[in-house]
């Protein structure tokens, strides 16, 4: 059993921003990936369970979910760029639309170079944090942060924040986990860069840092992560637990994913974490379940970062 303080708080690990010319081109090929195939942008094969969730879930239409507080809903509805009242227009799609049509914001690239921006881009649920691509600006912190507990999540750490979008959404999952008897509590979401660093040190004094990740290496950072348990340390065996089996069975209808798989050590850089599922918006989740892809540089046609 890991130590609670370093298992629960500290992790993470990138490298300086790097995309070769190979990895360019397999961008490229993802753009035109043929459906059914892995890649962002490739046409989704989709249950009509997956559209029907898709039409329901967005972050838009979280502005006029009755579920949330009205002050929270006003302020997803800021955040997005439509008011609260806009926003029920848009959970008015047809059973024809397509799925993408409620992601072109952050999903309609049509070049190489867009795809790199996106993943670039701390502010994008497509960004990527890996022990080859950190957060390229030092000290970098999410222009909005919202405290998880108001909207109606339960948090049992300090680090309760996480960006709007990945806030609402949480919110409907963890409502929907509770409807199936998988309740569960936010241990940590945003972190900024200095505790990551305090964390970092600590846990390296430990064991070497095993399971921390450097500052500006940790996906905590960009506000799209969050740490889920039901108990008051964080353990693999979270993942045989109701709230894990089912987090990893239906987070992707929510726009999340599980970040590090079991089996995945040698494409991510990181050990099996059953509690650590990263908002990347719920289009991509849904093509990224389709598509079969295990990990999240698989998907997005990235090489794989093992190492620093």
């Amino acid at each position: 059993m890991y130590s609670a303080r370093w298992v629960a708080n500290g992790r993470r690990f990138s490298v300086p921003f790097y995309i070769s010319s190979f990895a360019a081109l397999l961008g490229v090929a993802f753009l035109s990936a043929p459906e059914g195939q892995f890649g962002l942008f490739g046409q989704l094969s989709q249950p009509e369970q997956t559209a029907q969730h898709i039409r329901t879930s967005s972050f838009a239409n979280a502005a006029s979910d009755s579920a949330l507080p009205s002050t929270v809903r006003q302020q997803i509805a800021d955040t997005s760029g439509t008011s609260a009242s806009d926003a029920d227009g848009l959970q008015s799609l047809s059973g024809d639309e397509p799925a993408e049509a409620l992601s072109a914001s952050y999903l309609d690239a049509s070049r190489t170079d867009s795809l790199v921006k996106m993943l670039r881009d701390p502010t994008n649920p497509a960004v990527i944090v890996n022990k080859q691509n950190p957060i390229a600006a030092h000290g970098y912190v999410p222009q909005r942060l919202v405290n998880i507990q108001d909207y109606g999540v339960p948090c049992r750490g300090k680090n309760n924040q996480l960006v709007p979008e990945a806030a609402a959404a949480l919110a409907q999952m963890y409502r929907a986990a509770q409807d199936n008897g998988a309740g569960f509590w936010l241990l940590s979401g945003f972190r900024t860069e200095s505790v990551q660093d305090r964390l970092y040190q600590e846990a390296l004094a430990e064991d070497g840092a095993k399971r921390s990740a450097k500052p500006r290496y940790s996906e905590h950072q960009t506000g799209f992560a969050a740490d889920i348990s039901t108990q008051a340390y964080l353990s693999v065996s979270f993942g045989t637990t109701p709230a894990g089996i089912w987090l990893a069975a239906n987070a992707w209808r929510y726009g999340f994913i599980l970040r590090y798989p079991q089996g995945g050590e040698s494409v991510t850089g990181f050990e099996y974490e059953p509690w650590h599922f990263r908002y990347i918006g719920v289009a991509s989740a849904a093509r990224m379940h389709e598509s079969g892809a295990r990990t999240y540089e698989e998907f997005v046609g990235l090489p794989a970062a093992p190492q620093y």
